[in-house]
């Protein structure tokens, strides 16, 4: 009898341990938003920034055409070297920058700097942010 208590209670922790073992999906929340890969294409550049401030009709397919021409021009740094690409993507996203604010109403035009103002801090952040043990943190000047 205790034998068979015993052997049951031994397949039970054993059927316990290989559940909780099991891969689970992330819940939607954990999932990040979208791949890296996707997240800068003109498309999805342009769905975020119809969604963020409140672009029409027209102003979308204005929109889509800068961020096509920016997709083409963006391949071309890559090849660069770092310094170089730093200055010239530096130079770009002004130009851009511009671009896009000429199509925007005032209103946009002050939802468009804070965002951009935002993900730049963000960006500053992320540069400064303590590295995991046995990286070397990024020099600003290189």
């Amino acid at each position: 009898m205790k034998t068979l208590l015993l052997t049951l209670a031994t397949a039970a922790l054993a059927a316990l341990t290989a559940t909780a073992q099991e891969d689970k999906p992330k819940p939607a929340a954990e999932a990040p938003a979208q791949p890296a890969a996707n997240r800068f294409t003109p498309e999805a550049r342009l769905k975020s920034l119809t969604a963020s401030l409140g672009l029409n009709a027209d102003q979308q397919t204005k929109m889509k055409v800068i961020l096509e021409e920016s997709r083409g021009k963006i391949e071309a740094f890559r090849d660069l070297p770092r310094e170089e690409r730093r200055v010239k993507a530096a130079e770009f996203r002004k130009t851009e920058q511009e671009k896009i604010s000429a199509i925007l109403t005032p209103e946009q035009q002050a939802k468009y700097k804070a965002e951009i103002t935002e993900r730049a801090a963000a960006a500053r952040n992320r540069a400064d942010a303590p590295k995991k043990e046995g990286e070397a943190k990024p020099e600003a000047n290189k």
